[in-house]
């Protein structure tokens, strides 16, 4: 009767012992996959950024020097750089309506399984 008990205890102890590793692994999998997500997702932001960092600076140049025609370059230079700073000051005004949806979702979205609404 002992034998009985002690064999099945020890298949208990090893069936334990192997869930908790496939549990261990499966967390394993899901970090590297969130991990994953989020580099992708910076990195392709990073990307984003800079180009449009580069085309405004380019759009900029542009309008400033079709604004010469009419303007000193330095009356033309600060017409461009008011617009970027009015759109500046609209989206800080704006961030929280803008972007705080955006971000509870898509946190929502990654720490759980099913899709927010």
């Amino acid at each position: 009767m002992i034998g009985k008990s002690g064999k099945a205890f020890g298949e208990a102890a090893e069936a334990a012992s192997l869930y908790t590793k496939a549990e261990a692994d499966h967390l394993k999998l899901r970090l590297a996959k969130a991990i994953t997500v989020w580099s992708s997702r910076l990195l392709s932001a990073f990307v984003i950024l800079l180009s449009c960092v580069l085309i405004l600076i380019f759009l900029g140049l542009a309008a400033a020097l079709y604004l010469q025609r009419d303007f000193t370059p330095e009356e033309a230079y600060l017409i461009v750089g008011g617009g970027y700073a009015v759109l500046a000051i609209i989206f800080v005004a704006l961030r929280k309506v803008l972007l705080e949806p955006f971000i509870l979702k898509s946190t929502l979205n990654e720490l759980f399984d099913e899709p927010q609404v």
